[in-house]
């Protein structure tokens, strides 16, 4: 099958070798990889424990703690958004704004700023960069080995909701 597909697409043979190459490689040296270490399973229990904390955190919980801040929301933020909890971390700090943060620059929403917007917008934002990261070049053109060159890709990042210049 791998004869075929470099047969059929000559020039992908380089990256098809390369491929087949760094597979071997791989395989040489499994035996020698490391497994799982104690601190690595550590490390793992405590992101899996903090995923846990965000998903089921409660506002009146932090309040009586004493932990219910703008610092510690602006602080914890970026792990809730990469652990998946960004929404329920902003529930439970729906009121704590009254005016959006100095850092936050979008006259648009000025005056409706909550935590759940702001959860929002990032979420959009971060769409549409992962979304223009892994677009398709344009076909148009000429470029190296028949993949194709310059032309221009209709997209580009947009702020406040995702929408494209």
């Amino acid at each position: 099958m791998i004869g075929f597909f470099l047969s059929a697409a000559p020039e992908l043979r380089i990256a098809g070798l390369s491929c087949i190459l760094s597979g071997l490689v791989v395989l040489a040296f499994a035996r020698s990889m490391p497994r799982r270490t104690r601190r690595g399973r550590q490390a793992l229990q405590e992101i899996l424990g903090l995923r846990e904390f965000l998903s089921r955190v409660e506002a009146d919980r932090l309040q009586r703690e004493g932990v219910r801040t703008r610092e510690r929301f602006e602080a914890i933020l970026p792990y809730a958004i990469v652990l998946g909890c960004a929404d329920a971390w902003a529930n439970a700090f729906a009121d704590i704004y009254t005016e959006p943060p100095g850092w936050y620059g979008s006259p648009r929403y000025e005056r409706e700023f909550t935590p759940r917007l702001l959860v929002n917008h990032m979420g959009q934002s971060l769409t549409t960069i992962g979304r223009a990261m892994t677009s398709v070049p344009s076909s148009a053109g000429s470029g190296v080995s028949g993949f194709g060159g310059g032309g221009s890709s209709g997209g580009g990042f947009g702020g406040g909701g995702g929408k494209s210049w």
